[in-house]
């Protein structure tokens, strides 16, 4: 899924999703942001297969929390404009978090046997998918 697919559909599940009180967005946004940071932090030490192992529990946790946002989100009522206006200041961060950790995604898929341990994450929010 392309970077700008996958942010779409970050601030897709954000906007759509709804709050009742505008800094609700921007809390959601900055969870899932930080959601976003926790499983790069995890891929970041990932070096070799071993490493993979090592963290699959760990990442399996950030990314069900990464989820669990992302259903949160989906759940609350459509917003307001000045919800959404407030979202936009979030944009420019988002994009930065989840640039890095497209990065981490490539640097763990390139390494032997990464291609076949994100095949488990495939179905998964932040890949495209629902959880």
């Amino acid at each position: 899924m392309s970077r700008t697919c996958q942010l779409a559909l970050l601030l897709g599940v954000i906007a759509l999703a709804g709050c009742t009180r505008p800094q609700e967005y921007v809390e959601i946004a900055r969870a899932q942001r930080k959601a976003m940071d926790d499983i790069r932090a995890v891929l970041a030490d990932i070096q070799d297969e071993k490493g993979m192992q090592a963290a699959q529990a760990e990442l399996d946790r950030r990314f069900d929390e990464f989820d669990a946002v992302a259903r949160k989100a989906k759940a609350l009522p459509t917003p307001s404009a000045e919800a959404l206006a407030q979202l936009q200041e979030e944009q420019r961060p988002a994009e930065a978090a989840l640039a890095k950790l497209r990065d981490e995604i490539r640097r763990v898929r390139e390494l032997p046997g990464g291609e076949r341990f994100f095949q488990q994450y495939e179905g998964r929010q932040l890949f495209g998918k629902s959880p």
